[in-house]
């Protein structure tokens, strides 16, 4: 687990149903990944139809790899909401700092190892000014590369029950096999 001062972010690699809390959000997509996966390091964006993610379209964004960089290939409508600007299209270093240090580093640390990684953090006021989950999906693509991580932000709704604080996020088990 790592813990970065300027976003209050929390980040889990290697993630797992084990160690996050069941939100009926991420768990689910999280199992899905899982499940496609196999006996593979990474699922291939192949494994997973869109039809499989109805559930989460809308706050989905796909990134893919440019250089060093990575690109908003995909980023979904209610994300347009939050994060008040559509990103598509976009690299991620064109993002503000800190913001943009702490994805990409997620981002390329899920490609290199491959493993799923859990991000909480405050976003900048620029992108609403509010704590946010992202759950980080390494995909495979042509020649078994993973070039492309699929996020999946958490769209937090005022006074949302069943919300969880970071202090639980925190108390979760983090040794437990996946």
């Amino acid at each position: 687990m790592v813990y970065s001062d300027e976003l209050r972010s929390i980040i889990i690699f290697g993630v797992s149903k084990y160690n996050i809390p069941d939100d009926g959000y991420l768990v689910p997509l999280l199992r899905l990944w899982y499940s496609r996966r196999g006996n593979a390091a990474v699922p291939s964006r192949s494994d997973i139809p869109a039809e499989d993610l109805a559930m989460w379209l809308g706050r989905l964004a796909v990134l893919e790899t440019v250089g060093a960089d990575f690109r908003f290939r995909l980023f979904g409508s209610l994300l347009t909401v939050s994060w008040q600007e559509d990103l598509t299209g976009r690299q991620l270093a064109d993002l503000p700092e800190p913001l943009a240090v702490l994805l990409g580093s997620v981002c390329r640390k899920c490609c290199a190892a491959p493993h799923p990684a859990l991000i909480q953090y405050n976003a900048p006021q620029r992108f609403g000014n509010r704590p946010r989950r992202d759950l980080l999906l390494p995909m495979g693509a042509e020649h078994g590369v993973t070039q492309l991580v699929m996020a999946s932000y958490d769209v937090p709704v005022p006074a949302r029950s069943g919300a969880i604080p970071a202090r639980h996020l925190l108390s979760c088990s983090l040794d437990r096999e996946h």
